[in-house]
């Protein structure tokens, strides 16, 4: 991104609901965009452990860029 002039920032969150922290963030950083890696899980893992991508989709409030 850095490389076509767009600045960036990494950051790693942890918690108990990373999709939430993830949308707060983002809002108190004044962020654009949240850029997020995606991939596929079994609905059984789903269903026992969520999807933070699923969540994200959810709650997120601004744009998102997901890589698969």
């Amino acid at each position: 991104f850095e490389k076509h002039g767009l600045s960036t920032r990494q950051t790693s969150i942890r918690g108990e609901d990373p999709a939430k922290m993830i949308s707060d963030y983002a809002l108190q950083s004044d962020a654009d965009v949240v850029v997020a890696g995606a991939h596929s899980v079994s609905k059984i893992k789903e269903l026992a452990f969520g999807s933070t991508t699923v969540s994200l989709l959810e709650k997120c409030p601004r744009a998102m860029f997901l890589h698969h």
